[in-house]
C-alpha cells in the first residue's frame, strides 16, 4: 500500500543543491511551523541529535535513518519527535524507524525543511558516505513511488555535488538510552567471567581436598603400622 507524506511537497522547494548554493546538503522545503514530518521508509536509525551553528548557538534537530536502495536519508530543522534516541554514526543500538512513524514537526525559524541523502558530516547525520552529496529529489520520488522500499539495484545518475551546510556543525549526540543497553552487554559479559573464575577456584578446592584427604589417610595408615611395629 503506497503511503502519503503530504510534508513532502516538492513544489514548495525553496533551495537545492547547485552552482549557486555550494553548501547546501539536500532540497529545502517550505513548510508552516509545526507540521508533522514522517519517515519516508522502513529502517534501522543511523543518527539523531541536535546541531550547533558555528557560533556555538543551537541549531536543530537531525534524523537518519538508512533507506534500502536509497542511503541514508536524513530529515533536518525539526523538533525530534519522542521515543528517537540521540546517537550517532550508526552507532544507535537497532533502533527501527517505521514508514509513517512520526519523527519529529518542522520548526520557524528557519521556516522548512532539509531532506537529504548520504551526507559527508557523519555523527547525526549517519556515517560519513564515501559519495558527494547530491540533489535527491528524483531519489525521493522514486522511494516514495515504491512505497519506501525500491529495488537495491536502482540507480540515479548524480548531479550537482554540494558540501557541509553553511555555519552548521554536529553536536555531540547525548548518549540517550543506549548506555543501558551498552551496560547490560557488559554486565552479561563481566557475570559470565566470574562465574567461570569461581567454577574453576572450586575445582581447584575440592582437587586440593581430595590430596588433602587422600595424604592423610596415607599418614593415618603410616601412623598405625610404626604403633604395632
Amino acid at each position: 500500500m503506497r503511503m502519503n507524506f503530504p510534508w513532502l511537497q516538492f513544489n514548495r522547494i525553496t533551495q537545492r543543491i547547485g552552482p549557486g548554493l555550494p553548501l547546501e546538503g539536500g532540497i529545502d522545503i517550505g513548510l508552516p511551523k509545526g507540521t508533522q514530518i514522517t519517515a519516508l521508509c522502513t529502517g534501522p536509525l543511523m543518527g539523531a541529535g541536535t546541531f550547533r551553528h558555528a557560533d556555538g548557538s543551537p541549531g536543530f534537530g537531525v534524523v537518519t535513518q538508512k533507506c534500502a536502495g536509497v542511503g541514508n536519508v536524513y530529515y533536518q530543522h525539526i523538533t525530534i519527535a519522542n521515543g528517537i534516541r540521540n546517537c550517532g554514526n550508526g552507532n544507535c543500538g537497532g533502533q527501527i524507524v517505521h514508514i509513517g512513524q512520526l519523527i519529529g514537526t518542522s520548526n520557524s525559524p528557519p521556516g522548512d525543511v532539509e531532506v537529504g541523502i548520504d551526507s559527508q558530516w557523519g555523527g547525526i547525520w549517519g556515517p560519513v558516505s564515501s559519495h558527494k552529496p547530491t540533489d535527491p529529489e528524483s531519489r525521493l520520488r522514486k522511494l516514495v513511488a515504491a512505497g519506501g522500499n525500491p529495488s537495491v539495484n536502482d540507480k540515479v545518475t548524480p548531479s550537482i555535488a554540494g558540501s557541509n551546510p553553511a555555519g552548521l556543525t554536529p553536536q555531540t549526540p547525548s548518549p540517550g538510552t543506549d548506555w543501558v543497553a551498552q551496560l547490560q552487554g557488559e554486565g552479561v559479559k563481566i557475570g559470565i567471567f566470574i562465574l567461570a573464575l569461581v567454577l574453576v577456584a572450586f575445582g581447584f578446592y575440592l582437587l586440593f581436598t581430595k590430596q588433602v584427604n587422600s595424604a592423610g589417610k596415607k599418614l593415618a595408615k603410616t601412623a598405625v603400622k610404626a604403633a604395632l611395629l
